[in-house]
Protein backbone atom coordinates (compact mmCIF):
# COMPACT_ATOMS: atom_id res chain seq x y z
CA UNK A 1 0.00 0.00 0.00
CA UNK A 2 1.45 3.37 -1.04
CA UNK A 3 1.58 5.93 1.76
CA UNK A 4 2.58 9.49 0.87
CA UNK A 5 5.76 10.48 2.67
CA UNK A 6 4.17 13.34 4.63
CA UNK A 7 1.41 11.13 6.01
CA UNK A 8 3.96 8.46 6.93
CA UNK A 9 6.14 11.01 8.72
CA UNK A 10 3.13 12.44 10.56
CA UNK A 11 2.21 8.93 11.82
CA UNK A 12 5.81 8.22 12.86
CA UNK A 13 6.24 11.59 14.55
CA UNK A 14 6.28 11.95 18.29
CA UNK A 15 4.01 14.42 20.03
CA UNK A 16 5.10 18.05 19.61
CA UNK A 17 2.32 19.72 21.62
CA UNK A 18 4.77 21.03 24.25
CA UNK A 19 6.72 22.84 21.51
CA UNK A 20 3.70 24.67 20.11
CA UNK A 21 3.93 28.43 20.37
CA UNK A 22 5.95 31.36 19.08
CA UNK A 23 9.71 31.58 18.62
CA UNK A 24 12.32 34.04 17.53
CA UNK A 25 14.54 32.24 15.05
CA UNK A 26 18.19 33.32 14.86
CA UNK A 27 20.84 32.49 12.28
CA UNK A 28 23.58 34.25 10.36
CA UNK A 29 22.07 35.59 7.15
CA UNK A 30 23.02 33.64 4.05
CA UNK A 31 22.77 36.72 1.81
CA UNK A 32 23.87 39.55 4.13
CA UNK A 33 27.38 38.76 5.44
CA UNK A 34 27.90 39.49 9.13
CA UNK A 35 24.22 40.08 9.90
CA UNK A 36 21.96 37.88 11.99
CA UNK A 37 18.38 37.21 10.96
CA UNK A 38 15.77 37.42 13.71
CA UNK A 39 12.45 36.14 12.38
CA UNK A 40 9.15 35.24 14.02
CA UNK A 41 7.97 31.65 13.79
CA UNK A 42 4.99 29.75 15.13
CA UNK A 43 4.45 26.03 15.58
CA UNK A 44 0.85 24.88 15.99
CA UNK A 45 -1.14 21.68 15.74
CA UNK A 46 -3.76 21.36 13.01
CA UNK A 47 -5.55 18.00 13.14
CA UNK A 48 -2.79 15.35 12.94
CA UNK A 49 -0.11 17.73 11.65
CA UNK A 50 2.25 20.21 13.26
CA UNK A 51 2.24 23.33 11.09
CA UNK A 52 5.15 25.77 10.97
CA UNK A 53 4.89 29.43 9.88
CA UNK A 54 7.88 31.76 9.73
CA UNK A 55 8.16 35.41 8.63
CA UNK A 56 11.48 37.13 7.87
CA UNK A 57 12.02 40.83 7.32
CA UNK A 58 15.31 41.53 5.60
CA UNK A 59 15.67 45.07 6.87
CA UNK A 60 17.27 46.42 10.00
CA UNK A 61 15.19 45.63 13.10
CA UNK A 62 12.65 48.40 13.64
CA UNK A 63 13.07 49.59 10.04
CA UNK A 64 10.68 49.17 7.14
CA UNK A 65 9.84 45.81 5.63
CA UNK A 66 12.03 46.10 2.52
CA UNK A 67 11.94 42.40 1.76
CA UNK A 68 9.55 40.01 3.46
CA UNK A 69 9.84 36.26 3.15
CA UNK A 70 7.03 34.03 4.39
CA UNK A 71 7.52 30.33 4.97
CA UNK A 72 5.06 27.56 5.61
CA UNK A 73 5.91 24.00 6.53
CA UNK A 74 5.51 20.96 8.72
CA UNK A 75 7.34 19.74 11.81
CA UNK A 76 8.07 16.19 12.94
CA UNK A 77 9.71 14.55 15.94
CA UNK A 78 11.54 11.56 14.48
CA UNK A 79 14.71 9.88 15.73
CA UNK A 80 14.80 12.10 18.81
CA UNK A 81 15.21 15.18 16.64
CA UNK A 82 12.75 17.92 15.81
CA UNK A 83 12.74 18.35 12.02
CA UNK A 84 11.05 21.25 10.27
CA UNK A 85 10.68 21.50 6.52
CA UNK A 86 9.54 24.90 5.26
CA UNK A 87 8.79 26.37 1.85
CA UNK A 88 8.96 30.07 0.91
CA UNK A 89 5.39 30.80 -0.17
CA UNK A 90 5.66 34.22 -1.84
CA UNK A 91 8.40 33.71 -4.44
CA UNK A 92 8.25 29.90 -4.32
CA UNK A 93 12.02 29.61 -4.75
CA UNK A 94 13.33 28.17 -1.50
CA UNK A 95 13.01 25.14 0.76
CA UNK A 96 14.74 25.04 4.14
CA UNK A 97 15.20 22.12 6.51
CA UNK A 98 15.90 22.58 10.23
CA UNK A 99 17.06 19.74 12.47
CA UNK A 100 16.91 20.67 16.15
CA UNK A 101 17.66 19.06 19.48
CA UNK A 102 14.50 18.62 21.52
CA UNK A 103 14.39 20.13 25.00
CA UNK A 104 14.86 17.62 27.80
CA UNK A 105 14.09 20.25 30.44
CA UNK A 106 10.64 20.78 31.91
CA UNK A 107 10.40 24.15 30.18
CA UNK A 108 11.55 25.29 26.77
CA UNK A 109 14.01 28.16 26.55
CA UNK A 110 16.07 27.51 23.43
CA UNK A 111 16.22 24.89 20.72
CA UNK A 112 19.47 24.62 18.77
CA UNK A 113 20.35 22.84 15.58
CA UNK A 114 21.35 23.14 11.96
CA UNK A 115 19.54 24.33 8.89
CA UNK A 116 20.13 23.91 5.20
CA UNK A 117 18.68 25.88 2.36
CA UNK A 118 19.21 27.62 -0.92
CA UNK A 119 19.32 31.35 -0.31
CA UNK A 120 17.46 33.46 -2.83
CA UNK A 121 20.49 35.72 -3.30
CA UNK A 122 24.19 34.86 -3.38
CA UNK A 123 23.80 32.81 -6.55
CA UNK A 124 21.26 30.42 -4.96
CA UNK A 125 24.12 28.23 -3.73
CA UNK A 126 23.01 25.68 -1.12
CA UNK A 127 24.21 26.63 2.35
CA UNK A 128 24.10 25.39 5.94
CA UNK A 129 24.24 27.20 9.26
CA UNK A 130 23.60 26.80 12.93
CA UNK A 131 20.19 27.99 14.06
CA UNK A 132 18.55 28.76 17.38
CA UNK A 133 14.88 29.06 18.30
CA UNK A 134 14.11 31.24 21.32
CA UNK A 135 10.75 30.19 22.81
CA UNK A 136 8.45 33.16 23.43
CA UNK A 137 5.35 31.31 24.66
CA UNK A 138 1.95 30.36 23.35
CA UNK A 139 0.34 33.77 23.68
CA UNK A 140 2.29 36.54 21.97
CA UNK A 141 1.29 39.80 20.31
CA UNK A 142 2.53 38.97 16.78
CA UNK A 143 2.71 42.61 15.65
CA UNK A 144 4.81 43.62 18.63
CA UNK A 145 7.07 40.56 18.27
CA UNK A 146 7.41 41.19 14.53
CA UNK A 147 8.57 44.76 15.19
CA UNK A 148 11.79 43.32 16.66
CA UNK A 149 12.49 41.19 13.59
CA UNK A 150 14.91 41.94 10.80
CA UNK A 151 18.61 41.94 10.14
CA UNK A 152 20.56 42.49 13.35
CA UNK A 153 24.13 43.07 14.32
CA UNK A 154 25.62 40.70 16.89
CA UNK A 155 25.48 43.38 19.59
CA UNK A 156 21.67 43.57 19.16
CA UNK A 157 21.01 39.90 19.94
CA UNK A 158 23.46 39.27 22.78
CA UNK A 159 26.39 36.97 23.37
CA UNK A 160 24.30 33.87 24.18
CA UNK A 161 22.63 33.94 20.78
CA UNK A 162 25.85 34.65 18.86
CA UNK A 163 27.61 31.84 20.75
CA UNK A 164 24.89 29.33 19.87
CA UNK A 165 24.72 30.23 16.17
CA UNK A 166 28.44 30.75 15.48
CA UNK A 167 29.35 28.92 12.27
CA UNK A 168 32.90 28.03 13.23
CA UNK A 169 34.26 24.53 12.81
CA UNK A 170 36.10 23.39 15.89
CA UNK A 171 39.65 22.18 15.40
CA UNK A 172 39.66 18.68 13.95
CA UNK A 173 35.99 18.87 12.89
CA UNK A 174 34.96 18.23 9.31
CA UNK A 175 31.24 18.98 9.63
CA UNK A 176 29.07 21.38 11.61
CA UNK A 177 27.85 19.95 14.87
CA UNK A 178 25.70 21.47 17.56
CA UNK A 179 26.22 21.09 21.27
CA UNK A 180 23.19 19.84 23.11
CA UNK A 181 21.94 22.29 25.75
Amino acid sequence: VYVPAIEGLARASGNLDRYCGYYYRYFYAFSYPGYIVRSLARLSRVDDYYVWKNVERNAAAGGGARNVNKYSGLAFLVGERLTIIEYEILLKTSITQLVLYPSYHSGIDYLTGLQTGGPMKRGRKPAASRVMLDYLGQRVDPRRAMSRCGLCEASEVGSRVTELIANNLTEGAWVFEVDQL
